[in-house]
């Protein structure tokens, strides 16, 4: 079994057990995940991003162009500093 396949697996156990648990709010949802124990909430974590539609790619490309938009603190925009 290959990583991607075993991972693919891991989501679908994820996702059929999500649907045995019904929750309908946020609260609810971070209510449940605090009382996942600690090797459930990593993987949770790492498997987040495709639970939710997006690529870990993506994510990282968002999180590093963020990062760069706090960093840059140019002269040039201290106009934009009274908007």
């Amino acid at each position: 079994m290959t990583v991607g396949t075993r991972t693919e697996s891991r989501l679908q156990q994820v996702r059929n057990r999500a649907r045995r648990i019904f929750v309908s709010t946020v609260q609810e949802i971070e209510k449940a995940i605090e009382a996942l124990p600690l090797a459930d909430r990593l993987r949770l974590y790492r498997d987040l991003p495709q639970l939710i539609g997006r690529d870990i790619e993506d994510l990282d490309w968002q999180g590093l162009a963020l990062e760069q938009f706090f960093r840059d603190d140019s002269p040039d925009d201290a106009c934009y500093d009274q908007v």
